[in-house]
């Protein structure tokens, strides 16, 4: 297998990542060194997106009690609610921004390729579709 280097956005690698996942159980030892490799070199550059995105204990538990203002559909309960925790709110949604403005960074990674022949057929036009920058297309002699 062969490495090629990638310049693409925290986004897109989600997205890559995401179908990779998908074929974590396609049979095939080629595809699984293929995927596992991936797979990690991903993590490794998304790590620090998920640790940024995780919100904190407090406004963990501040959700937690804003879905029962939801659940019992008391819209005043819960303006009042999100009046009184105004500051945890507005460090959260700075938080989120912060993750958008790193989604959106552009990152240099070194993936692994396939060959296309080596993708084994249970594989379908959808899940190829979401990975076809990593397909290398096989030379027929």
């Amino acid at each position: 297998m062969s490495y090629s280097k990638f310049n693409v956005t925290g986004k897109e690698l989600v997205s890559l990542y995401e179908a990779l996942g998908e074929l974590k159980n396609v049979k095939g030892s080629k595809m699984s060194v293929f995927v596992a490799r991936n797979l990690k070199e991903i993590e490794f550059v998304l790590k620090p997106l998920e640790e940024l995105a995780t919100p904190t204990e407090e406004f963990y538990n501040l959700s937690v009690e804003a879905q029962k203002f939801i659940e019992n559909s008391d819209e005043e309960g819960l303006k009042k609610f999100e009046a009184d925790n105004a500051e945890q709110i507005k460090l959260r949604q700075e938080q989120l921004e912060k993750v958008e403005i790193e989604l959106n960074k552009y990152y240099d990674v070194q993936l692994t390729m396939i060959k296309e022949s080596h993708i084994p057929e249970e594989v379908t036009a959808e899940q190829i579709k979401n990975i076809i920058i990593l397909i290398k297309e096989s030379v027929e002699a």
